[in-house]
């Protein structure tokens, strides 16, 4: 391009705002309301009056751009988030929770036995509601948007008040089955998991006073007891945008959320919809992909023999193993937006549980056989949490296991390491990080009498700066875990996640690496059997021969390949048998899709014909020809992103 083109360009480029390099995504603060994506907001902005009109520009000023077809604003001016739903049908194939026996309860009053919290006594608190109730007097019964199409009069509809259903996947709304209270239990230990790090009861018992910081989480239906359409009709969930903590936040709530269909919503999506919208109330805006127009959701990545799956906690993270709060710190992120620190702003960070240095170590209790159990909770990003023990001699093994829901995909935001250290912290013993399971277990053949460090460091896992990414940075891993030891021999699985296989197209294969150990401190584990009699289209491989005996902390594994020939959800159980040291089972589980069409390859265009009489006018980039053209594309590629300018811009 010649220095005429090039000044031309950057003429144009500063008529119509373009940028020639990569910029900070853009906001709404940067744009007049006739300069917002057509759609949905734009055209319930035009409808709004001048007050409310003015009170919603300025609450979007903050906000991206990139957001616009995710956000609504009522009749009053308000903002809020509606998000979408989960697919139906899941990217990595959940373990099935199988026949869930027990007697029915009552809805009402809500059962003592289904009233959980995760901080009882904080100040600041997450409900989440299953049981229904009247919605009334709230922002969204002045005029809730409904979500109209191009070219159709947009209406405020006013619902003075919705009497919303309780949690129902049975169609009897008096009483909760076995299974919907196996699922509100699910539910409530995953979104407790999510807030684990902030100073927050996450609870699903009904507050006796709502304040200002009490977050109100509605799971109900898309339909009122009288068939009138809920605001979260056709979604996954609505929130108004950073409300928590203001004097108005009441009126502004609740956050709505999608309580699924009969049978093929899985409790984590509710789980995972139910954190998001509680993000929109502290502050949070979408995590999305800079490339991608027209979709502000992050949907996460596959498996890999790297790193599990993982999804960005405000992106589209569902059916992923690990959901983690983000900076927008993967490849291709469209903000930097720190999740962390504006939670940490409305919420507070829960005080330490551990000690984080040599100095400060909390000290591990030791029984005599050899047992210890501790808990603790990773509440500061890349903090390790160290724990200081005397060892009377003998075989040392010890595990730390991070949370894992009941069924599904685990559920949690921790991945750990684990270092077996001398007392003085010179010298390193023993560590263990496996790249695909969420837990570690260090071990060491007659450990002598003395003082000893076990530290327990949150990672990160394969390259998600890359392209192609995987995985995740150790930002957003955070969460609870359970370190232990046992005297005896004892086989156990690493991580039974391990075995979940993910969405595979029919053709193609996906290896993932099955391990068990020794989980005891002392003793060994002979394993009499390991069948290999799993079905296609699940094969094993490696597995050890001769079988081996397991010294503590010794571990064996095996490969489990995935092969689907054909459409839909594939499972088989693994056994392995450690004689006195007890058996294990391992769940393989895959889900096969159709092959991706092939790619539609477009010709280039012919070359355009040349100006009789002269080889100069024409056909090349840096004639005078091409600027016209330049022009007249630039132009319509801003009325591609402007579309039709209103008579009078409002600001």
């Amino acid at each position: 391009m010649n220095r005429f083109s090039l000044l031309l360009v950057a003429f144009i480029c500063s008529i119509f705002g373009l940028g020639l390099g990569a910029a900070e995504a853009p906001r709404f603060a940067d744009r007049s309301l006739d300069e917002f994506p057509a759609g949905d907001l734009q055209r319930q902005l035009v409808a709004l009056g001048p007050a409310p009109r003015s009170a919603a520009l300025a609450a979007l000023a903050a906000l991206p751009i990139a957001d616009a077809s995710s956000l609504m604003v009522d009749a009053a001016g308000l903002i809020a988030y509606h998000c979408a739903r989960g697919p139906t049908t899941a990217m990595l194939t959940q373990v099935a929770a199988g026949p869930r026996a027990g007697a029915a309860v009552a809805v009402s009053p809500f059962p003592a036995s289904l009233m959980r919290h995760s901080r009882a006594g904080a100040s600041r608190v997450i409900y989440l509601s299953f049981s229904g109730g009247v919605v009334s007097g709230r922002s969204w019964n002045a005029g809730t948007p409904t979500q109209g199409s191009v070219g159709t009069p947009f209406v405020l509809p006013i619902q003075p008040s919705w009497d919303c259903l309780p949690y129902d996947r049975d169609s009897d709304a008096a009483t909760f089955s076995a299974a919907e209270q196996a699922d509100i239990i699910d539910i409530w230990s995953r979104v407790a998991e999510d807030y684990a790090p902030f100073d927050v009861d996450v609870t699903t018992e009904a507050p006796a006073i709502f304040t200002i910081t009490t977050a109100w989480v509605l799971i109900t239906g898309e339909k009122d007891r009288a068939n009138n359409n809920t605001p979260n009709v056709g979604i996954g969930g609505v929130a108004s945008i950073g409300s928590f903590g203001l004097t108005d936040y009441a009126f502004k709530s609740p956050a709505w959320v999608w309580s699924g269909d009969a049978t093929s919503t899985p409790a984590s999506h509710i789980a995972d919809a139910a954190t998001h919208e509680v993000g929109h109330n502290l502050g949070l805006s979408h995590d999305g992909k800079a490339s991608v127009t027209g979709d502000n959701y992050h949907r996460g990545l596959n498996a890999t023999p790297s790193a599990p799956s993982w999804g960005p906690i405000m992106g589209a993270p569902y059916d992923r193993d690990l959901t983690l709060w983000s900076k927008g710190d993967y490849f291709d992120a469209n903000q930097t937006q720190d999740d962390l620190a504006i939670i940490g702003t409305r919420l507070g960070l829960r005080p330490d549980t551990h000690g984080h240095t040599t100095v400060t170590a909390s000290t591990l209790a030791i029984a005599a056989n050899g047992t210890f159990a501790q808990t603790g909770v990773v509440a500061r990003s890349n903090v390790p949490d160290v724990f200081r023990f005397t060892w009377p001699g003998g075989d040392f093994a010890a595990t730390v296991a991070p949370f894992r829901a009941a069924t599904g995909t685990a559920g949690g935001n921790l991945d750990l390491s684990l270092e077996l250290r001398s007392g003085d912290d010179a010298t390193q013993l023993a560590v263990a990080n496996d790249p695909v399971a969420l837990g570690a277990a260090v071990a060491s053949t007659g450990l002598v009498a003395g003082d000893y460090l076990l530290v327990i460091r949150p990672v990160g896992a394969g390259t998600p700066l890359a392209n192609p990414p995987s995985g995740y940075t150790s930002y957003g891993v955070l969460g609870a875990y359970l370190l232990s030891g046992s005297a005896g021999p004892t086989l156990t699985v690493l991580d039974a996640s391990a075995a979940l296989c993910g969405t595979v197209q029919i053709g193609q294969s996906t290896t993932r690496t099955v391990t068990v150990f020794n989980s005891g401190s002392s003793g060994t584990v002979t394993i009499t059997a390991w069948t290999g009699a799993v079905a296609a289209p699940f094969a094993l491989g490696n597995v050890p021969s001769p079988l081996p005996t397991l010294t503590a902390g010794a571990s064996a594994s095996c490969t489990v390949t995935f092969t689907p020939t054909a459409s839909g959800s594939f499972s088989d159980v693994l056994t392995i048998d450690g004689g006195a040291a007890g058996s294990v089972t391992v769940t393989l589980s895959g889900t096969g899709i159709p092959p991706l069409p092939p790619a539609v390859v477009v010709p280039p265009p012919a070359p355009a014909a040349k100006s009789s009489g002269s080889d100069k006018g024409g056909g090349g980039l840096c004639g005078a020809g091409s600027g016209i053209a330049l022009i007249l594309a630039l132009l319509a590629l801003r009325l591609r992103f402007s579309h039709q300018r209103l008579a009078r811009p409002v600001r």
